[in-house]
């Protein structure tokens, strides 16, 4: 059964980040990466996904972009997998 992740560490320093902070943007991405995977039919339980590694700043780091940039980056490693791994194959 596929499970979401949240390590709360910093891309730039290896620290960790506030566990709040983590799991707000953590959530936001959850969601996108869900709205992709509806579009695709995909069960998302064949999959364990890991947030870490969060690019964080005060003012830019909102939910929306850490949405539109989790559902882009899952939606666009599908279409590539599925080029090489067609439905039904």
């Amino acid at each position: 059964m596929g499970a979401f992740v949240v390590e709360p560490t910093s891309w730039m320093t290896g620290e960790e980040l506030d566990a709040d902070i983590a799991r707000r943007l953590a959530a936001a991405a959850e969601a996108g990466v869900r709205e992709a995977a509806i579009k695709r039919a995909m069960n998302l339980e064949d999959f364990d996904i890991i947030f870490s590694d969060f690019v964080y700043h005060p003012i830019d780091s909102t939910d929306a972009m850490y949405f539109g940039a989790a559902k882009s980056a899952f939606a666009s490693a599908l279409d590539a997998w599925g080029n090489f791994y067609p439905p039904g194959s």
